[in-house]
């Protein structure tokens, strides 16, 4: 799938990510919405990514996962980068190994554990 941009030029392509989903690609979560759900990734042509993205009836979610108990800056740049290319409302949440739940200019920065049960996993 192939995202335009508001100015008309390609945003992202995402990838769906096939073999762990049902076989229309979508996939039910009690907490996000009780909506179905299509997953995919973001990746620019310069290295920039988004682990997931969630999208159902217009709402969008932009998950980046980290293997680390901290979190810095240069760790937003992905979900920097969809942000401007997306142009659209949509909640960013980074999900880590760290202990403390905290927000980070208008990032949510949760324990994984914690994410995943506010998104309804």
């Amino acid at each position: 799938m192939v995202i335009r941009s508001t100015n008309g030029g390609i945003c992202y392509h995402a990838v769906k990510l096939r073999g762990i989903l049902p076989h229309d690609n979508k996939i039910s979560w009690a907490g996000f919405s009780k909506r179905e759900k299509e997953l995919s990734s973001y990746q620019t042509e310069h290295g920039a990514e988004v682990d997931f993205i969630v999208t159902s009836n217009g709402e969008t979610l932009a998950i980046e996962s980290k293997a680390s108990r901290n979190v810095g800056r240069s760790d937003l740049r992905g979900l920097d980068s969809f942000a401007e290319c997306y142009g659209k409302p949509h909640r960013s949440m980074v999900f880590y190994l760290g202990a403390e739940r905290r927000k980070m200019e208008r990032v949510k920065v949760l324990p994984w554990q914690v994410g995943l049960r506010e998104i309804g996993l």
